[in-house]
């Protein structure tokens, strides 16, 4: 019986961990969601992060690792960040896919 209790307290502060590095992870995510002109900005300043890369390998690496988010059923993991801001994650994504793969 006190295993039981036990083993349900730790499930119970799991879920509660799982449920902080979801919204932690769909903060980090959030800036995909946002307007067109922070999303602008937010495109300039991650190709300036990797500025070292030629432009050919980072359109590949880009497009790659956009084409994985379109892939996943909910890019968000929290119903308040899927509900806010997984329609226009996609629409962002795959406006840049398409202006990527303009540039090759």
């Amino acid at each position: 019986m006190i295993v039981h209790k036990n083993l349900q307290k730790a499930d119970s502060l799991l879920m509660f961990k799982m449920e902080d590095a979801y919204y932690f992870y769909d903060i980090e995510l959030a800036i995909l969601g946002s307007n067109s002109s922070d999303y602008a900005d937010y495109k300039s300043q991650t190709r300036q992060e990797y500025s070292q890369m030629s432009d050919e390998a980072y359109r590949t690496k880009r497009l790659k690792v956009l084409k994985t988010f379109l892939q996943i059923p909910n890019i968000f993991r929290t119903k308040l960040f899927s509900e806010e801001f997984e329609q226009n994650a996609r629409k962002n994504i795959c406006g840049e896919v398409e202006e990527l793969s303009n540039q090759i």
